[in-house]
């Protein structure tokens, strides 16, 4: 896993001065190859710099330094906002994929082929999400709702059952309406998957199946705003893999014949 997905992946369990220094390295052309000088460039002590590394899953400083080393590249003059546009979703596309485990996605299908009702659930931008990936699973012939009112997905996750499933949305992990959600589901034994951002958050606690994805905030431009394109990547895999199976493909295209007669 690279330097940016770690950061993103363990950030809620970094401290202030760890954060500063990860943030000041962006800034920095040239980084030590020995903690020494490393740590004093930053104004830090060699061990809290063998911490971080470790935070950050790394085997030790020197493992972390040459991997960062590896993956440091000169940014290049952008010549026009449809080369930084593609830039950004490459990075993005990229970093999810990193972060993606091919078991999860399959136990994550196997449970939708075989569920009485999957609900997904999403508020704000992730909402939009759900929709699309209700709208891929409804093409399919899944019995799918989504859910983007707060109270309506409260009421659904309280009278789902053990045949159910439900699938919460949330880029931040702390979205209360996503994890009560949840929570409540949980109660009645009906299994859930989420997609979010983050691995230490109350939704990543909260859920029994974590799925990360890559966070727009690795793309240090205020002016790029797609927060969904990581969450629509997976949901492309997702729905790719669920066609291999000629049930679902076959039901796919019986809905497209219906759509192009009408």
């Amino acid at each position: 896993m690279n330097l940016t997905n770690r950061v993103q992946v363990h950030q809620n369990n970094l401290s202030k001065n760890e954060k500063r220094i990860l943030s000041e390295m962006n800034e920095k052309e040239v980084l030590s190859d020995n903690i020494k000088g490393f740590s004093e460039s930053f104004g830090a002590s060699p061990s809290s710099i063998s911490k971080l590394s470790k935070k950050l899953g790394y085997k030790n400083f020197q493992d972390f330094i040459l991997s960062v080393d590896a993956e440091r590249s000169t940014v290049k003059h952008r010549s026009s906002s449809s080369k930084a546009i593609h830039e950004y979703y490459n990075r993005l596309i990229d970093n999810t994929n990193e972060m993606i485990h091919e078991e999860m996605i399959h136990s994550l299908i196997s449970k939708i082929m075989n569920s009485g009702l999957v609900v997904i659930i999403g508020i704000g931008n992730s909402g939009f999400s759900a929709i699309e990936f209700a709208s891929r699973l409804e093409r399919m012939g899944i019995k799918v709702k989504a859910m983007t009112d707060p109270h309506q997905m409260k009421m659904q996750s309280g009278i789902l059952n053990h045949e159910d499933l439900i699938i919460g949305i949330s880029n931040s992990g702390e979205t209360k309406e996503i994890v009560d959600s949840i929570t409540l589901a949980k109660k009645n034994n009906v299994s859930n998957f989420v997609f979010t951002h983050h691995n230490e958050s109350s939704l990543s606690d909260t859920a029994d199946n974590v799925i990360i994805v890559s966070s727009n905030t690795q793309v240090n431009d205020e002016k790029f705003i797609n927060s969904q394109i990581s969450n629509l990547y997976l949901i492309d895999v997702i729905s790719y893999e669920m066609l291999e199976h000629d049930e679902l493909l076959e039901y796919r295209e019986k809905t497209l014949d219906v759509l192009k007669k009408f």
